[in-house]
């Protein structure tokens, strides 16, 4: 940014919040920082490119915002991970405890869009672990740098690590960070 005004360009601060699918069907969120008049000006761009714009304060504001969300679709990922596996240990289908979470007040977007994946055992990329184990990397250096403890999102990057070498030992790469039920699946031992 610093060196963009020192050209005389203004410059933004604008990931993309959401999966390809929410991309691809306008369902995701540009997340801005930097200055209100820039935005201004490209808001009917952002607005080609996702359903909602969003200003978030100065540069950076909108990645560490970014981060943020990231941060609990990864909670949220490996918790629903874990209680479909939990619940087909105890002799549950995985299908019908996502039906019953899904009315629940456990219910979120990341269930609804990556409990059918991990219902199918198939976990084609939305987002691809081993491209979210970098944000995952991102969070933890950022809380450090801010001074902010993640011990969920610490136990949570370390499940996915594993769930990335696992796969990857197995040949298989590319996946959703839905692989992670994959994963602890094979450490509960069940098989499908």
């Amino acid at each position: 940014a610093e060196r963009a005004a020192g050209s005389g360009y203004r410059f933004l601060d604008a990931p993309v919040s959401g999966t390809s699918l929410m991309v691809a069907r306008g369902d995701s969120t540009v997340l801005v920082g930097g200055d209100e008049a820039t935005l201004a000006l490209c808001r009917d761009l952002f607005s080609a490119l996702a359903g909602k714009t969003e200003f978030v304060g100065p540069v950076g504001s909108a990645s560490l915002a970014k981060l943020a969300t990231n941060l609990l679709v990864a909670l949220n990922t490996a918790a629903l991970a874990e209680a479909l596996v939990l619940a087909a240990k105890g002799g549950i289908p995985p299908a019908r405890m996502l039906e019953l979470l899904s009315g629940s007040a456990a219910a979120s977007r990341m269930m609804e869009i990556r409990g059918p994946l991990m219902v199918a055992g198939s976990y084609p990329p939305q987002m691809k672990l081993e491209l979210f184990l970098k944000d995952l990397r991102l969070m933890t250096e950022e809380a450090e740098r801010l001074g902010v403890a993640l011990p969920l999102t610490e136990a949570a990057r370390e499940l996915f690590n594993a769930a990335g070498e696992d796969g990857a030992k197995l040949g298989a790469g590319g996946e959703d960070l839905a692989v992670v039920h994959l994963y602890l699946e094979k450490l509960a031992g069940l098989k499908r």
